[in-house]
């Protein structure tokens, strides 16, 4: 979602997303010469040439953003579409047929990957850090892996994703009320 004005909320794709002004212009920051725009959210399946595109690619970014609010940090920064596929397979293993149906058709699945077996994504958001607290439970980490899930068939919904346990666990969300407002600069 963005917003326009304050009070009209727009749907977007963060997967995808470029920061334009009011007339329509690309902000230069946001945009790179090689095309490889906001490249840490894509999902793997557009990175790898897929013709189709859903709200699964959507969910993709979402898991990106999830991970780069807890770390602080983007979880998969490549430098180029290849790079950016050797970063993902390095922390999520190296997707194969029995993972992810329909992998071996897609047009950049033919490129030789080094494999890498292993799933190493709660190595990133480990259990307790360095103060003890936990940086991710387990709950938070479910859900950070099924929004992170290679084949786009199997990867949360957004109605299954606000539905996810973890958005029950202690603390629970404040009330509207109870958040500070502040006033948009105009």
């Amino acid at each position: 979602m963005a917003a326009g004005r304050v009070d009209v909320p727009r749907r977007t794709d963060v997967g995808n997303l470029n920061w334009a002004d009011k007339n329509g212009y690309d902000y230069p920051s946001t945009r790179r010469n090689d095309g490889f725009n906001l490249g840490p959210r894509r999902a793997p399946e557009l990175l790898l040439g897929a013709k189709t595109y859903s709200t699964a690619v959507d969910m993709w970014s979402v898991g990106c953003i999830m991970a780069e609010m807890l770390a602080k940090q983007p979880l998969f920064k490549g430098t180029s579409e290849i790079d950016q596929l050797r970063k993902i397979f390095d922390t999520l293993g190296t997707p194969n047929e029995n993972i992810w149906a329909g992998f071996s058709e897609l047009p950049g699945s033919k490129a030789n990957y080094s494999k890498q077996r292993y799933n190493l994504l709660r190595k990133k958001f480990p259990v307790a850090s360095f103060t003890g607290s936990a940086v991710l439970s387990d709950a938070g980490f479910d859900l950070l892996n099924r929004l992170l899930t290679y084949d786009p068939d199997k990867r949360i919904t957004a109605d299954d994703a606000l539905k996810h346990d973890w958005f029950r666990e202690l603390p629970l969300p404040k009330s509207k009320e109870f958040l500070p407002t502040f006033r948009p600069k105009v």
